[in-house]
């Protein structure tokens, strides 16, 4: 790929980015302003301790999770780009590490991480792949 085509794709990749939390402004047609929130995020929540959470079935971006560890010592917590909960051995697109009786909270801020196929928050007892763990998770996410 020659150096002006790379800027054009850079560019155009960027302009596609910002398209998302940039819009024109309707009083002088000229301006332009920030868009500073998510619009209308959907709430996606377990309603008891589970090892996982379909937040969303199909394409989407997820914003935020909060996520409780009810295990007895620390476990991994993974984002998969799914539409259902994905077999043993998978690789997240994300994993983390929480300690025993914590809770934490993944902010992707406002343009989240986009998904695909769809979301689905799970714990393991592996980071590098998913390692289904016991129901003693609790997940609340937003997501859009």
């Amino acid at each position: 790929m020659s150096t002006d085509n790379f800027k054009k794709t850079i560019l155009s990749r960027i302009l596609s980015l910002l398209s998302g939390i940039i819009v024109k402004t309707t009083t002088t047609g000229n301006a332009w302003a920030l868009k500073v929130t998510t619009e209308n995020p959907s709430i996606a929540s377990s309603t008891a301790l589970a090892a996982s959470l379909v937040v969303k079935a199909s394409a989407g971006s997820l914003f935020t999770a909060a996520i409780y560890n009810g295990n007895v010592g620390t476990q991994y917590i993974q984002v998969h780009n799914a539409a259902s909960l994905p077999a043993n051995a998978t690789v997240p697109l994300f994993t983390f590490a929480m300690a025993t009786g914590t809770t934490q909270i993944l902010d992707f801020n406002l343009l989240g991480l986009t998904c695909s196929t769809g979301i689905v928050l799970c714990n393991s007892s592996t980071a590098a792949t998913k390692t289904i763990g016991a129901n003693d998770t609790w997940f609340t996410a937003s997501y859009r």
